[in-house]
């Protein structure tokens, strides 16, 4: 063979003798979609909606990830009515759904092996509101057109990922995309307004409606109380982890003071390093000026921490700083304080010090 002419054989992939290709279909999509699961689909949502041959299923098996899973149908929903459809029959079949946009992520999250949603092909679109303040975007829009669309009122999406030329507005939502400018001040869940999204069982919600958190309490009773539970532990957990510093800023100033210190001095010296912070710079100035009116009451916080404590208990988790702040709260109820700030609580230092900034 002459010297550099091209022999295609060579980049085919060798398969051992007898063995299937690694890469080749699973068994029960070979054929394409197996039933019931076409058939249902088709009956579901018509047959122009639902991709069921197998050269359909290998298309979709592959996209900018290094990996492949093939699916066993591809749904193309054209409204919310068609994806809460599919949603409810997955939840009522136990079945697994995926979606996917652009498939431009390096990770593989927009591939399945069960059923695939394609939102991308019927779900494009850009409305510009309040002259380019805002804008309402379909999520299979691509970045790239939306920021065009913006252009001519001076303004562009906060997210700006590598891919916006082909990456879309969903998957930039669904993975909290970002890029090299945006960081945590103009990526996509801070300058989120409002979305319509589907839950599994099939119901719609736009959040933009004034009754949304109404209308989702009535239709997932359930999952509205798992929410709330949650909720009320992450503000107690991080309430917490707030008054904590508190504590430690008034131990500071009660153990200057009783030192010979001057406490407004080492407050400004702590002001200076590391130390900084708004806990200083705020709660520290009402203890020394002796000043207690409530941002937030002490009662509350001895609530909110009695919560954090008990679902640390149910989980077999310590919580010794809230442990000791909520101690030290209950010190400042029993001494009249409850109604008072929460930087109060070095009032029950001082007692515990006999000392008084």
């Amino acid at each position: 063979m002459p010297l550099l002419e091209p022999d295609p054989a060579k980049l085919r992939p060798r398969a051992r003798p007898g063995a299937p290709a690694a890469d080749r279909v699973p068994e029960d999509r070979a054929g394409g979609t197996p039933e019931p699961l076409r058939g249902d689909l088709v009956a579901l949502l018509g047959a122009e909606k639902v991709l069921t041959g197998v050269s359909d299923l290998v298309r979709y098996a592959s996209d900018a990830s290094p990996y492949r899973f093939v699916p066993r149908v591809v749904v193309v929903p054209e409204d919310v009515d068609d994806v809460s459809a599919v949603l409810s029959y997955a939840h009522g079949k136990g079945r697994e759904v995926v979606f996917r946009a652009a498939g431009t992520s390096l990770n593989g999250q927009a591939q399945g092996e069960d059923v695939l949603v394609d939102v991308r092909r019927h779900w494009t679109g850009v409305e510009i509101l309040d002259g380019g303040a805002r804008v309402r975007i379909a999520p299979g829009t691509t970045v790239a057109r939306v920021n065009a669309a913006l252009a001519r009122h001076g303004r562009v999406l906060g997210p700006d990922p590598a891919s916006a030329v082909a990456c879309t507005v969903g998957g930039v939502v669904a993975n909290n995309a970002s890029g090299m400018t945006a960081g945590t001040t103009r990526n996509a869940y801070v300058t989120l307004a409002s979305l319509t999204f589907v839950l599994p069982t099939g119901t719609v919600v736009d959040t933009a409606e004034p009754d949304a958190d109404e209308r989702l309490a009535r239709a997932e009773p359930a999952l509205c109380a798992g929410l709330m539970e949650l909720k009320a532990e992450i503000e107690a957990d991080a309430q917490g982890a707030r008054d904590a510093l508190i504590e430690a800023v008034a131990e500071a100033l009660v153990f200057a003071a009783k030192a010979g210190a001057d406490p407004a001095k080492v407050r400004e010296a702590l002001m200076g390093g590391f130390a900084s912070s708004r806990i200083l710079e705020v709660h520290a100035e009402r203890m020394l000026k002796r000043t207690f009116d409530p941002g937030f009451r002490i009662e509350l916080h001895q609530k909110d921490l009695g919560l954090a404590l008990a679902g640390a208990k149910a989980l077999g988790v310590a919580l010794p700083n809230t442990a000791n702040a909520q101690q030290l709260f209950s010190a400042c109820v029993a001494q009249g304080e409850g109604r008072s700030d929460h930087s109060a609580m070095v009032k029950a230092l001082e007692l515990m010090a006999n000392h008084s900034l």
